[in-house]
């Protein structure tokens, strides 16, 4: 049986938890398709993700801004960049056989209107029934509730940040 899962909340771990997943799936030789919004991919979990043949892994190249701190125009850039990411999902999907497919921060870039939502709605209702897909981020929008199998929420009971800690390399990134 193939299912939908929602891994969402402000706390964290939501990444962390797909990543366990996705190495679960590697482990039976399976293959996944591991796919991050709003992140550049210059992170601890991507670096060892990408030693696995078994897994594509898409992301944005390049620096990318804290969606507060960007112009109209590098929203609108990002949007287009992160559609593309869903095309070259759906051309590996009907490409090989993909046993798993990873959304890290869709429900944050579709709640911002950071990529197609009509396509990437398409897309995952299409694959829904033939591939485990997995979508991370804070806010799931509705639909995606009604639809999934399984929801996951984190909630942040005291994060270091609020201290002014900053983000540490193996822990948060």
């Amino acid at each position: 049986m193939i299912m939908l899962h929602i891994k969402c909340g402000d706390g964290v771990g939501k990444t962390t938890s797909a990543v366990g997943q996705a190495v679960r799936m590697l482990g039976y030789n399976k293959k996944v398709i591991f796919v991050q919004f709003m992140k550049d991919g210059l992170s601890g979990e991507i670096n060892f993700l990408k030693n696995n043949s078994n897994i594509y892994v898409l992301h944005p190249t390049g620096p990318i801004k804290f969606i507060w701190n960007m112009t109209a125009s590098e929203k609108s850039d990002l949007k287009d960049i992160h559609t593309n990411l869903i095309k070259e999902t759906e051309k590996i999907l009907k490409s090989d056989n993909i046993s798993m497919v990873i959304f890290d921060e869709f429900n944050s870039a579709n709640e911002l209107n950071l990529l197609d939502k009509d396509y990437a709605y398409k897309l995952i209702c299409e694959y829904k029934d033939k591939t485990e897909i997995i979508l991370t981020g804070r806010n799931p929008e509705e639909k995606y509730v009604e639809i999934s199998d399984y929801i996951s929420e984190i909630n942040c009971i005291k994060h270091p940040f609020e201290s002014g800690v900053n983000a540490r390399k193996g822990i948060e990134y």
